[in-house]
């Protein structure tokens, strides 16, 4: 566990005065095994990291994402005075960071989204090829042989490991 009391306190702090100043529901997410804590609102999400190792100490803050979407690289931060006012420091997030955590945001769920689909879409092909071997009186379950699906625009790329009578079916049911 860490010790980043400061950290904490200073983000619900800003929680509540991003709040203010935007007119918008802020959160504050604080790990207490991680350096790093998060402000958030239904549209943006800023990760906060305080460096008082440095002299003058630094607070860094960058766009970031919920867990279960995927960072996309993204050199948008900006560092303040941890010393200043709260006010001080939330007027300074918004004007600089907030429309850019924003615009990130969507921009990760956009390719997560396609991420997911396209990770459906080769689980689908795999229990489908699986599902049609095994019911052809095999008495295994090939969808545990299909190891890899590729799909790649207009080709699928597979690995199997399949006798070579079934890899002919197989052939035969993706032609058509």
């Amino acid at each position: 566990m860490t010790d980043n009391t400061r950290l904490e306190k200073l983000t619900k702090v800003l929680a509540v005065e991003m709040t203010a100043s935007t007119g918008e529901l802020w959160r504050a997410a604080i790990d207490a095994d991680s350096w790093v804590t998060q402000i958030y609102s239904p549209t943006a999400y800023i990760s906060l990291k305080l460096e008082e190792w440095r002299q003058p100490h630094k607070l860094t803050a960058w766009a970031s994402t919920p867990k279960g979407i995927a960072h996309l690289s993204d050199d948008g931060q900006m560092s303040c005075n941890p010393e200043r006012q709260p006010e001080a420091i939330a007027a300074d997030i918004t004007r600089r960071l907030v429309a850019h955590a924003r615009a990130y945001l969507v921009k990760c769920k956009a390719s997560q989204d396609e991420h997911d689909k396209a990770e459906r879409k080769k689980q689908l092909i795999k229990n489908l090829i699986g599902r049609y071997l095994t019911n052809n009186g095999r008495d295994v379950f090939y969808s545990d042989k299909v190891h890899n699906v590729e799909v790649r625009g207009e080709y699928i790329e597979m690995r199997l490991s399949i006798s070579p009578v079934d890899a002919i079916r197989v052939c035969k049911l993706l032609k058509g």
